[in-house]
């Protein structure tokens, strides 16, 4: 049977997810109590009602350069338990969600495949390639001098909703997520050791969001023009003295180091006449960010 979960199944879903991504329990938790919302889960269960398979939902808006902006959904967190594999339960479940999003009026899906092969199994259940991303490597090395003044504060993914649209507004098609959601992922940076900078650097202001992966700094958004990107890059460094940076960056932004373009998230119209309209859209590259990755 597919329904949307109740708070009742949340120990379950949580062992599931547990099991099937290999979450450490503290994340675990984090996720159950600030992402992850029962009524925007799907689930499958046995005949007594216990969960086997899950799907989660995050609702979103997809926004064009113009002011145009149509209601879209990511889906993220599919599992199913070991137990239950090879029965077609994910497959079901990806069925059901498309059909509740229609039927709520969402123009589009979301996802990003977990793995290159999954990108087949995707394009071959309806999706589309959707959004491309950049991802520069930077070892501490390489990092150098700043070139002028930079000044880094502390600030809240949720309140920066101006300077995101000042570096981003400009793309083809923009995925907004809702204050609440940016909120959750203030909180899952800093449960990783992590925080949220606004920076100053001469006359160009922005943020960046960076995680802590080991030795490693993941900046999974960095709001900055191209011609800023070495400088605060540099800042951070003097920040954190780690042993490598890896930078996430919308398509067309560029550094003096390694620029890798990947394809990153796929999509599935299910408004023909949104996917025309946006298809004719002009702008920079299309942006998501945020994700569940």
């Amino acid at each position: 049977m597919i329904r949307f979960a109740t708070p009742e199944m949340l120990p379950a879903l949580m062992t599931m997810w547990q099991v099937c991504f290999s979450e450490q329990q503290a994340y675990v938790e984090f996720a159950f109590r600030n992402l992850i919302r029962p009524e925007h889960v799907l689930v499958s269960t046995d005949k007594t009602g216990v969960p086997l398979a899950m799907l989660c939902l995050q609702p979103a808006r997809l926004c064009a350069p113009d002011g145009y902006s149509c209601a879209c959904a990511y889906i993220y967190g599919v599992a199913t338990l070991p137990r239950a594999r090879g029965q077609g339960l994910s497959t079901a479940l990806m069925e059901a969600a498309h059909e509740r999003l229609k039927g709520k009026g969402v123009s589009l899906s979301v996802l990003v495949p977990a793995g290159e092969s999954l990108f087949r199994f995707y394009t071959d259940r309806g999706y589309e390639p959707g959004f491309s991303l950049g991802k520069v490597q930077v070892d501490r090395g390489e990092i150098p001098p700043a070139e002028g003044p930079c000044v880094l504060v502390p600030a809240a993914l949720d309140q920066l909703e101006e300077l995101r649209l000042q570096a981003f507004a400009d793309s083809r098609m923009l995925v907004r997520w809702d204050r609440g959601f940016l909120k959750a992922i203030d909180a899952e940076c800093r449960l990783s050791g992590g925080e949220v900078l606004r920076f100053a650097c001469g006359p160009y202001r922005g943020y960046a969001v960076c995680y802590r992966h080991g030795d490693k700094i993941i900046v999974k958004e960095l709001a900055a023009p191209s011609a800023a990107i070495d400088t605060v890059l540099a800042a951070l460094h003097m920040r954190y003295q780690a042993q490598a940076y890896l930078l996430y960056l919308r398509a067309d932004k560029t550094a003096k180091f390694t620029n890798a373009v990947l394809p990153f998230a796929l999509v599935r119209w299910y408004d023909k006449k949104m996917k025309t309209s946006f298809s004719g859209k002009e702008g920079a590259p299309a942006y998501i960010a945020h994700v569940l990755d």
